[in-house]
């Protein structure tokens, strides 16, 4: 009976993580804070940005600072180097942005006027350019017709896939599946848009095609207006252009190492998946964590339920 009951327990507990688990799974991801003094004394005063810009000085470079309005410098990069912003910050009408980089394999963070960024073009970009074509209604990708994986690109048209994920893996009765935004190309193809998808952010799926990784080309990135490129003063010293770059973008200068840009296209693209990151994979590790512990739990148990009853057995 003792064995049973343990059995009963444990799959109890499993259906009860089992049932939780795409809640785990949804809050996976975690919003990415700058280690930087005045963000922390300024933090309820923030505007989340988390976009790629191109660094674009009049003076051909730009200068992070270790706070809004200070004179001293962090670091410099010449223009055209990809910057990840991850806050800004409106200082009586001038606002700021706050990267935090990795240059060689040194962590720095410091300030930028935005008004010396230029954005690049990402999904965000395309859906404020083309939203006589946009529309509100629902989409699931459970219920498209699949001939593969789903290609997930940055933007319809921009040629650049920012992730593939496995149809297996696509589990269908979740709220997860749907989005609610839907682009029409010329050609009338509909292209389905979702911000957060188990780790992936701010990808479009062909949902008349979405396991065609050939559609071509048709709205590439216009090409960004700088100004032109200066080496900082103090060259040496700097990050003008051979930070690595992690936005995945095939650029002429490199991008500045960030924990929050994404590993694929544009800064709208998403990163790769991979098998230690699937849904599959976090429901059955949880599972086996709850089995294990519950296990654990049932052996301390009888242990002490022995020893009480010796207790008893030596008192007679």
């Amino acid at each position: 009976m003792r064995i049973r009951g343990f059995f009963a327990k444990t799959i109890a507990l499993v259906l009860v993580m089992l049932s939780i688990s795409p809640l785990i799974i949804a809050r996976a991801d975690v919003l990415i804070e700058p280690n930087n003094d005045f963000y922390e004394r300024n933090r309820d005063k923030m505007e989340y940005m988390g976009r790629n810009f191109y660094a674009n000085g009049e003076s051909g470079y730009i200068m992070l600072v270790i706070e809004p309005d200070s004179a001293r410098e962090v670091i410099s990069f010449k223009n055209g180097v990809i910057i990840y912003i991850l806050f800004t910050i409106d200082m009586s009408g001038e606002v700021w942005g706050v990267a935090d980089l990795n240059i060689q394999n040194e962590q720095v963070s410091g300030w930028i006027p935005m008004n010396q960024m230029y954005i690049v073009y990402d999904s965000d970009s395309f859906a404020d350019e083309n939203a006589a074509n946009i529309k509100e209604q629902v989409f699931d990708l459970s219920t498209l017709d699949y001939d593969g994986d789903m290609i997930m690109w940055t933007w319809p048209g921009s040629g650049i896939i920012g992730g593939i994920w496995e149809v297996q893996g696509l589990e269908s009765d979740t709220n997860m599946n749907e989005g609610h935004t839907i682009y029409t190309d010329e050609e009338g193809r509909e292209w389905g848009y979702l911000s957060y998808f188990y780790g992936y952010r701010n990808f479009w799926v062909c949902l008349d095609d979405p396991s065609n990784p050939s559609i071509p080309e048709f709205h590439p990135a216009p090409e960004p207006n700088l100004f032109p490129a200066v080496d900082p003063p103090d060259a040496d010293a700097t990050a003008s252009g051979s930070a690595s770059n992690t936005s995945g973008t095939n650029q002429s200068d490199s991008a500045a190492e960030s924990p929050g840009a994404n590993q694929t296209g544009e800064s709208g693209g998403s990163r790769a998946p991979s098998r230690f990151t699937s849904p599959m994979f976090i429901i059955t590790l949880v599972s086996l964590v709850a089995m294990l512990s519950l296990v654990l739990i049932n052996l301390l148990w009888v242990r002490k339920k022995r020893d009480k009853k010796d207790d008893s057995d030596g008192q007679i």
